[in-house]
């Protein structure tokens, strides 16, 4: 006799199986909400940099520069570097864009993407030396940045320098996970055409990663791993990933220096705009401690207006937790840190020798955004850990707090963004194109 079986009768499945799909499902999500936050951070970066790109005209720069975009694109990369001590990367897109349609709005168009690019960059930046929370928390900060958005709404080189900056930092440390000369090849090549985006700024990261680079290899050898304990790389991979990346900066370096020193020469001691303005005092300045000092004081009043005191000082707490586990971190990640904690006095300190009496304009302590926004968003996430231990979020007092130091982080920022996108309190030079015409209309075509 047959008896049909009932569910109750069923045999329940496998404990092993349950768990192998608990286990699925936890990683489809892990996965899955790092990448819902780049996409909603990366939707709101488009939408606060594409909106109004041509609210207003060119001011004097971008006039400056995309007057070149109407001559051929060899003289157009010619006179970019000659008349404005930049590398062709940026002109060319720009060209590009002028060819497709000549308006204010497709010539800034390439910037707000490339701002874009950076906050990506960032993220990854972010989720590879910690977290993907740091890396969200940094991307949404430098999202709301005030002169990230000033620099991705202009047809200038910065917006471009910045991307390939982040990008160059986060493909060294894909080059240090797997030292294949594959890596270590896109590496040398992105970092020698972050130099060609605007040559100062990039090419000191260049200098610092081989200094670092260097010291790193010296010590490496002569204390012969004695702390590889603290680094699950193995010793012998990780001196050949060093020699390796060693290698690709030296050789980037290389290549890039007599183009550097080409523009200089030619931008400030030729018929460069900046020397028929009378701005061709680089030089060796005998007064150099003062000037770095003002510098010094130019980039902090920069982050303090942008970013404003909480993020600040939570930068600061940063890099003092940073410090404080330095051991507990991997040998890749140290360098990449090191690099990001030294390129900002060396920008400065190097500036104040051959900047002369120029100014230490605002926008140049661009490259400081991002490294801000890393070691605010380590300090806000360590402290948020701290606090979830403490306050149970079930309860209402826990998730209050939670919204409450959400909301005081982003407040500051978001409401400058706010109203800079109202009002952008910048110069309209348009009133003397007739005299930046004689100055930047190349007549020896």
């Amino acid at each position: 006799m047959t008896v049909a079986s009932t569910p109750s009768m069923q045999a329940a499945p496998p404990l092993g199986t349950v768990r192998a799909a608990r286990d699925t499902v936890s990683v489809a999500k892990s996965r899955a909400v790092p990448i819902a936050a780049l996409v909603l951070v990366l939707a709101v970066a488009a939408g606060l940099r594409l909106t109004g790109l041509d609210r207003e005209g060119y001011w004097g720069d971008e006039y400056a520069q995309t007057q070149l975009y109407g001559l051929s694109l060899h003289h157009t990369c010619y006179f970019a570097a000659v008349r404005h001590a930049f590398g062709p990367p940026d002109f060319i897109i720009g060209w590009l864009a002028h060819r497709s349609s000549p308006t204010v709005w497709m010539c800034r168009l390439p910037s707000a993407i490339w701002g874009v690019v950076a906050i990506a960059a960032c993220f990854c930046l972010g989720r590879r030396l910690f977290s993907w929370r740091e890396g969200a928390v940094a991307a949404a900060l430098l999202t709301l940045c005030p002169l990230h958005l000033l620099i991705s709404q202009e047809a200038r080189p910065y917006s471009i320098c910045l991307a390939f900056m982040l990008v160059t930092l986060v493909l060294l440390l894909r080059a240090f996970e797997r030292p294949t000369w594959r890596r270590v090849a896109l590496f040398g090549v992105v970092a020698f055409t972050t130099v060609m985006t605007r040559s100062f700024t990039p090419a000191v990261l260049l200098l610092v990663i081989g200094v670092v680079m260097t010291v790193t290899l010296l010590r490496t050898r002569r204390h012969k791993y004695r702390d590889v304990a603290a680094t699950p790389i193995d010793p012998s991979r990780e001196e050949v990933g060093l020699k390796r990346i060693w290698i690709a900066t030296l050789a980037a370096g290389l290549l890039a220096m007599p183009a550097v020193a080409f523009m200089y020469i030619t931008c400030y001691a030729g018929d460069g705009v900046n020397s028929k303005l009378g701005l061709n005092n680089y030089g060796i300045d005998p007064r150099y401690m003062p000037k770095v000092a003002r510098y010094a004081g130019s980039a902090a009043t920069t982050l303090l207006e942008n970013y404003g005191p909480i993020v600040a000082m939570l930068a600061c707490a940063g890099v003092a937790f940073t410090f404080a586990k330095w051991r507990k971190l991997t040998s890749d990640r140290r360098i990449v840190l090191a690099v990001m904690l030294l390129v900002g006095p060396a920008v400065i300190a190097i500036y104040a020798v051959v900047g002369g009496t120029h100014l230490y304009y605002s926008r140049y302590c661009f490259y400081l955004m991002p490294i801000c926004a890393i070691f605010a968003a380590t300090a806000l996430v360590s402290i948020m850990k701290t606090l979830s231990s403490r306050l149970s979020l079930s309860r209402p007092v826990g998730r209050a707090a939670l919204c409450l130091g959400i909301v005081t982080l982003f407040a500051y920022p978001a409401a400058l963004s706010a109203g800079f996108k109202e009002t952008r309190h910048r110069r309209d030079w348009r009133g003397c194109a007739a005299q930046l015409g004689e100055l930047v209309t190349p007549d020896d075509v």
